[in-house]
C-alpha cells in the first residue's frame, strides 16, 4: 500500500470505501434504463448530480481552506 503525502493509509482507505457504491450505481441505473429508457434515466440522474454539486457549493466544507 502506498502512503500518499497528505493523510496516509487512512486517506487511502476513505477513497476505497468512497467508491466501493460505484458498481452497484451502475447496475442500478442500466437496469432503470432498460426499464424506462435512457434519456429519462439520464436527466434524472443528472439532475442528482445537479443537486449534490449546488449542495456542496452551499456546505460550510467548500470555504474551509480559507484562512
Amino acid at each position: 500500500m502506498a502512503y500518499g503525502a497528505r493523510g496516509g493509509r487512512s486517506r487511502e482507505i476513505t477513497s476505497d470505501l468512497h467508491y466501493a457504491a460505484a458498481p452497484v450505481g451502475a447496475a442500478v441505473l442500466t437496469w432503470t434504463a432498460e426499464r424506462h429508457g435512457t434519456a429519462p434515466v439520464a436527466l434524472v440522474a443528472g439532475g442528482a448530480c445537479v443537486l449534490v454539486a449546488g449542495t456542496a457549493l452551499l456546505s460550510p466544507v467548500r470555504g474551509a481552506g480559507r484562512g
